[in-house]
């Protein structure tokens, strides 16, 4: 969508069915375009299940998107701060920064200090699967990623 000529716009939070918010999303669209609706942006974040986020100068156009879309729980919007946006849009580097194979050391929980090997990264739950070398036999957990940090290689 254009963003030219965008005067003070606002982010709308709107109610939808929880495992729908990309078909919502693409619904809305679809009808902004078709309708020439000045929807600047429509955010789904993943840590908000049930929740899509539109840009919008103002709540009459979000109603007018909004109409009729089978999902949509609520029409009655709430209103968002930029900086809770921001916050929703922060990149999660480590996730990006761990591989299978790196050597990384738990840095909170029960096993505070310990070292191990990733195995792998599921990026989704946000988890790393660690096989525990300070141990005399095949030890093998899960932790969340921001739980690890990776060693620092030596020079």
């Amino acid at each position: 969508m254009e963003s030219g000529g965008r005067g003070r716009n606002v982010f709308y939070a709107i109610s939808v069915t929880g495992g729908r918010e990309v078909q919502v999303a693409l619904i809305i669209k679809e009808r902004a375009n078709a309708l020439g609706l000045p929807v600047y942006s429509i955010i789904v974040p993943d840590k908000l299940k049930g929740v899509v986020i539109l840009e919008v100068p103002g709540p009459h156009i979000l109603y007018e998107a909004t109409l009729g879309v089978k999902h949509v729980k609520r029409r009655r919007p709430v209103l968002l701060r930029e900086e809770e946006i921001r916050d929703l849009l922060v990149a999660r580097p480590a996730v990006a920064m761990l591989k299978p194979g790196d050597i990384v050391v738990i840095v909170r929980g029960p096993l505070k200090g310990v070292k191990g090997e990733v195995i792998s990264v599921n990026e989704r739950k946000e988890e790393v699967e660690l096989s525990i070398l300070e141990t005399d036999f095949r030890m093998t957990t899960t932790v969340p990623i921001e739980d690890v940090r990776k060693e620092q290689e030596e020079v």
